[in-house]
């Protein structure tokens, strides 16, 4: 099954019980490892997402077919981590008369540390660039570009973890941010 905004709580959710449109999505992956824990990878990922809103019922006022590309890096060698992944999506607005397509972007890294086979403690820097006026990027996070600081610390357990996590974020311009232009 593929996804569905919510758009009015700017929410994207996964159809795991049920779909929405009849419409299933597609994804490739594929990884290599260059040498012990160095390794690179990519992926591709095609679908449909509708939105709606409550008074929409099921109605879409969103139709997005969507292609995802992707490609990442890591550094997974016990007890460092380090990850990072940048991803294209191409999103055409098929309710559009044109069909316009819009190419907006995301990435993030992140790097973490194991102490005593326990403790991981994590930090994340990741941005979302979207193209303006893209229908899918617009009803999750809006028009503006996107920067998150997350940090935190994992607890593991036997056959689970504890996670505490934190989160700064911004919009606005990638360099230079002010409160004011913030506001804008």
């Amino acid at each position: 099954n593929g996804q569905k905004i919510n758009v009015d709580n700017k929410e994207l959710v996964i159809n795991m019980t049920s779909d929405d449109n009849k419409n299933k999505i597609i994804f490739a992956g594929l990884t290599y490892e260059l040498q012990s824990g160095l390794g690179i990878g990519s992926g591709i990922y095609s679908g449909k997402v509708n939105g709606y809103t409550q008074n929409s019922g099921a109605v879409p006022v969103i139709d997005i077919s969507q292609n995802i590309i992707g490609i990442n890096i890591y550094y997974d060698e016990f007890p460092a981590q380090i990850v990072g992944e940048y991803y294209i999506l191409l999103n055409k607005d098929l309710l559009a008369i044109d069909k316009k397509q819009y190419q907006s972007s995301g990435y993030f890294i992140q790097t973490s540390y194991e102490f005593n086979e326990k403790y991981r403690p994590y930090i994340r820097f990741e941005g979302i660039v979207p193209e303006k006026s893209d229908p899918y990027a617009k009803s999750l996070i809006g028009e503006e570009k996107l920067l998150r600081l997350i940090y935190g610390v994992m607890y593991n357990l036997s056959e689970s973890a504890i996670k505490i996590e934190g989160i700064l974020e911004y919009f606005g311009r990638l360099y230079g941010l002010t409160r004011s232009e913030l506001r804008e």
